[in-house]
């Protein structure tokens, strides 16, 4: 199956675009931008709302359609909330296969639709689990590669939508000074903080989770894709909703405070339940071993800059952060 790819923090695409070979030869390559030298480029970005579900897809190849979560395939007696049921058995496969010859006819061809599965009794703290169940296309990989185009695949008398019919969001960064789009990015994160986009589409009000941001002449490059999550949603204690350069902490405790949160937590938990197919109320400290593997994976992936930068490394924190998920970990089975 194919994957759909980690996006990254604002921060880290920064930090990437600068250590881009090109751009790090400054004596051989500059370019005129708005009457004066450049090192690095400026680029367009354009916004599309994140909704807060489960990663979910389509796949279609030689061999006929078949579903998956994020990290495995489903079927209707191994489900994830229900999503392999609802599009085998409430859409269908002549309704599925309408979508796919939008995108190609050719029976070769292995296409993967990606998509959130939203809506009631999936996620909590948002305004679309008011919402009926429905899949939100936000897109398309063909025969190994993104593709842009994706805003006219739909069905919508299945509850299949596509992302673009949401308000997007534009924003220009200068990367050489990245820190001029921070107000104007905040301010469009808080919006759909205060008022789902995508819900109140359907009549129904409340939080929304971020934004997703790509590059507009390229938004099949993923090395160019960003989120920005409202400060309910944040995996990480930082202190600006939008950041430019990674945290900088005093001690130990701090980056654990700074790591370990409610929200990454919580996450962790849904691993559990929907990637391996725990119900919650099973949950017990048998598999205390898978949720602490997941917690040390994504905190090292999407927290390296910030272990780098106050000069730590793993081997100093991860017993700490062992420690404060076991405790968390307890307390969470307990309730049960």
């Amino acid at each position: 199956m194919k994957r759909f790819t980690d996006i990254e923090q604002l921060r880290h695409v920064i930090k990437r675009v600068r250590s881009t070979e090109i751009w790090k030869a400054k004596e051989k390559y500059k370019e005129e931008f708005d009457g004066r030298k450049v090192e690095y480029p400026v680029i367009d970005f354009f916004g599309t709302v994140k909704l807060h579900g489960c990663n979910s897809g389509l796949v279609r190849n030689a061999t006929g359609i078949k579903y998956q979560s994020r990290e495995r395939f489903i079927t209707v007696d191994n489900d994830n909330y229900g999503f392999a049921r609802y599009m085998g058995e409430v859409v269908g496969e002549e309704a599925l296969n309408e979508l796919f010859d939008m995108i190609s006819t050719n029976p070769n061809d292995e296409i993967t639709v990606f998509g959130e599965w939203i809506g009631k009794g999936i996620q909590k703290k948002v305004a679309i689990t008011q919402l009926e169940k429905q899949f939100v296309i936000f897109n398309i990989h063909i025969n190994g590669e993104y593709v842009p185009n994706f805003d006219f695949y739909e069905l919508p008398k299945h509850n299949i939508y596509n992302i673009s019919l949401a308000p997007s969001f534009k924003i220009t960064i200068d990367f050489n000074d990245a820190e001029k789009v921070k107000d104007e990015i905040t301010q469009y994160v808080n919006e759909v903080d205060a008022i789902c986009p995508w819900a109140k589409m359907f009549d129904a009000e409340g939080h929304g989770e971020g934004i997703v941001w790509c590059a507009i002449d390229a938004p099949h490059n993923s090395d160019l894709w960003f989120k920005t999550k409202g400060t309910s949603h944040k995996v990480s204690k930082q202190k600006d909703v939008v950041q430019i350069a990674p945290e900088v902490l005093e001690s130990i405790n701090d980056f654990v405070n700074y790591a370990v949160t409610e929200s990454r937590l919580e996450q962790a938990i849904r691993v559990l339940v929907e990637e391996f197919g725990i119900p919650n109320e099973l949950i017990d400290m048998k598999h205390f071993g898978k949720f602490i593997k997941w917690m040390s994976i994504d905190i090292n992936k999407e927290e390296f800059d910030v272990l780098e930068e106050n000069k730590l490394e793993w081997k100093q924190v991860s017993k700490p952060i062992a420690n404060r998920c076991k405790e968390w970990f307890m307390k969470y089975i307990d309730s049960f």
